[in-house]
């Protein structure tokens, strides 16, 4: 009963009178999801999704009321070959040519600054994926990691006049948080993050990432494409063809302390259109900043931090990242056995 109420309390609590209408869910099992996408002729039938500590993909239902099933082998297996450390993760994920290109890590997490764990590189690999008769998905990867800090480093960024605009200091502190189709399909694009370029989000051209998983070629990397997306990061960025543009989940600095995101006032969400010309901005997507503005004010807060828009391009699935989020008392969402966790998810209709 008491879960009932919550949800009710979510869903009344949604504006009305605007484009942007919500539908909420709950998942069992999980606390957040770094990584969704839809499998490309299910609509949103089943996401597959992954977390940034633990190299499994899961199913996921978004009607919600099941935990996600767990697909396939453990990647983390792969990501570790060679490398010490205990931890593995997926980080972001992205459909390229009928394969999936991943960004995950293995070993310490990245931070930056002093004191913080020692960096250990982003690293981009692919993966075959086909299902079984069974409904079995399978993953097969390709070659070998490539390990992207590094690959950045041998390519000078930015470089003009034979002085990099990026320097070494910075290139350890970058995390490559998220990747997307480039337009045409055959490359991809790169989400940067820490430091921002020009203090706007930006995204890092990949040109050539089928010849270095499959050849292992020399990655080839396009000039930095800066977007001002209003302070705010890209926490996701989807292609939806049906639109014929790019799709962006902006938010606040997921590693920035919650009181000073607040205290700025950047603890917001957003969400945006971009047509995928580097000389046109990013269009706030009408009707849906009331919608956000009203999750991020309920109880506990809703922060999106993954994004699936669907094949109709008329609807958008945001996952949020409810791990800090308290479920009992005195009890935080990461601090329960997954049994009790739950991690909440909105369908929103887009002009």
């Amino acid at each position: 009963m008491r879960a009932l109420i919550a949800w009710l309390c979510l869903l009344l609590a949604v504006p009305v009178g605007t484009p942007a209408r919500a539908e909420f869910r709950q998942h069992p099992g999980l606390c957040a999801a770094s990584v969704a996408l839809a499998w490309p002729e299910d609509g949103f039938a089943g996401i597959l999704v992954a977390s940034a500590t633990e190299g499994r993909l899961r199913l996921l239902a978004p009607a919600g009321g099941a935990a996600p099933r767990l697909l396939g082998d453990d990647l983390g297996a792969f990501l570790r070959q060679g490398r010490r450390g205990q931890e593995a993760g997926l980080r972001a994920g992205a459909w390229l040519g009928g394969r999936i290109y991943w960004i995950g890590r293995a070993g310490a997490a990245r931070r930056g600054g002093k004191g913080g764990q020692q960096a250990t590189p982003d690293l981009l690999f692919a993966t075959t994926v086909r299902r079984n008769g069974d409904g079995a998905v399978v993953l097969a990867p390709l070659g070998l990691p490539l390990e992207l800090q590094p690959a950045l480093a041998r390519a000078r960024l930015g470089e003009d006049d034979g002085e990099p605009d990026t320097t070494e200091a910075e290139l350890q502190g970058l995390v490559v948080a998220g990747l997307v189709a480039g337009p045409g399909g055959a490359s991809l694009l790169l989400v940067l993050r820490q430091p921002q370029h020009e203090g706007r989000a930006a995204l890092l051209p990949f040109v050539n990432p089928v010849a270095v998983v499959e050849q292992g070629a020399e990655p080839v990397f396009g000039e930095p494409l800066p977007l001002d997306l209003g302070g705010m990061e890209i926490r996701a960025i989807v292609h939806a063809p049906a639109r014929g543009e790019y799709v962006i989940l902006a938010g606040a600095d997921p590693a920035a302390p919650r009181g000073e995101a607040e205290a700025t006032g950047r603890r917001r969400s957003g969400l945006f259109r971009w047509s995928g010309r580097p000389q046109e901005r990013p269009v706030p997507l009408a009707g849906t900043a009331p919608a956000l503005a009203g999750l991020h004010d309920l109880p506990g807060g809703f922060v999106p931090a993954a994004l699936v828009v669907h094949p109709s391009g008329r609807q958008a699935l945001l996952l949020g990242d409810d791990t800090e989020r308290e479920m009992r008392p005195g009890l935080r969402c990461r601090q329960l056995p997954p049994a009790r966790r739950h991690l909440r998810s909105v369908v929103l209709d887009l002009p």
